[in-house]
């Protein structure tokens, strides 16, 4: 799991570095790779390929993690509360203010802690099912939807494709930087769905499946897209939500098996994620800046599979 751009947000009003530079995709630059779809695909047709957001793969891990502590710190926070109040009465009157003030700045921590693991829930729960990302071929634009429900639009040309390092220093996803006028300030960032090690070739063969949507269109890899995310218009079921999570493990199938019991609760909150979130709307102007041909050929979604 890697929750950087959800939990902390993506460092911006900075200049580019040097390894950001070095690291650099570029759109027009084909890589002698074989395109590669990640469960990342909710439609593509002639007109725009649309892809889970960074965060849809784990989503309800995080969830799993807030409400353990969750608990406990409302355990801790009403067993004390309690226990103040019985030994208050006791305390010598001398030393009750000391002690109240002691038990007031013990009880003060536990909320905050609290609080903290509360605003973590809500980054999955009672937000939005998922953050698509929408490439428009044919206007030659790519649309974000933000956490905050607004949506970025820019020509995807003009968009800093690199790769972006994660919580840990092996770990990086395919960031896309929007630049000042200056062409060296970040102003805004955000991520493609898959992310692994940087010298993974799972993660090239990602971003040629996005780079080479935009440059050669659907033909080519219709193929690839055998499964689709059943999400623009519904929210997931559980068992399809417990099935993305095991996905995740799918490399390795023996510890996705002997695992399945934990993935299965992690689908429990899951599930409550999506049932409390709203299934994101593109305003009506990017819906009508791509409008899909009533004859096209090429349409993969909910309705048409490979």
């Amino acid at each position: 799991m890697d929750y950087i751009g959800l939990f902390s947000k993506f460092k911006v009003n900075r200049p580019l570095t040097e390894e950001e530079r070095t690291l650099q995709l570029k759109q027009d630059k084909r890589l002698d790779v074989e395109p590669l779809n990640q469960l990342s695909t909710i439609r593509m047709n002639s007109t725009y390929l649309e892809v889970v957001d960074k965060f849809y793969g784990w989503k309800g891990f995080a969830s799993v993690i807030a409400v353990i502590f969750i608990a406990i710190l409302l355990w801790f926070t009403i067993h004390d509360s309690i226990a103040v109040a019985q030994r208050a009465i006791r305390v010598n009157p001398d030393d009750r203010t000391m002690f109240l003030v002691g038990e007031f700045i013990w009880l003060t921590i536990l909320m905050i802690f609290l609080l903290v693991f509360m605003w973590a829930y809500r980054k999955e729960s009672f937000a939005y099912t998922h953050y698509p990302i929408r490439l428009n071929r044919k206007n030659g634009k790519i649309y974000v939807f933000r956490l905050n429900g607004t949506v970025l639009s820019m020509p995807w040309n003009d968009v800093f494709i690199t790769l972006g390092q994660g919580q840990t220093h092996d770990i990086y996803d395919i960031r896309g930087h929007v630049l000042d006028t200056d062409g060296e300030t970040v102003k805004e960032s955000f991520a493609f769905s898959h992310y692994s090690g940087k010298n993974d070739p799972d993660l090239m063969q990602f971003w040629e499946f996005i780079r080479r949507y935009m440059a050669d269109g659907p033909a080519t890899l219709i193929q690839k897209v055998e499964h689709v995310m059943e999400i623009s218009h519904k929210k997931e079921t559980f068992w399809n939500g417990f099935h993305r999570l095991i996905a995740e493990m799918a490399p390795v199938p023996l510890v996705a098996v002997l695992t399945s019991p934990l993935w299965f609760v992690i689908a429990i909150f899951r599930w409550i994620a999506m049932r409390t979130s709203k299934i994101p709307q593109w305003p009506q102007w990017v819906e009508d800046e791509c409008a899909i041909e009533p004859d096209d050929l090429w349409i993969r979604d909910g309705r048409h599979r490979a």
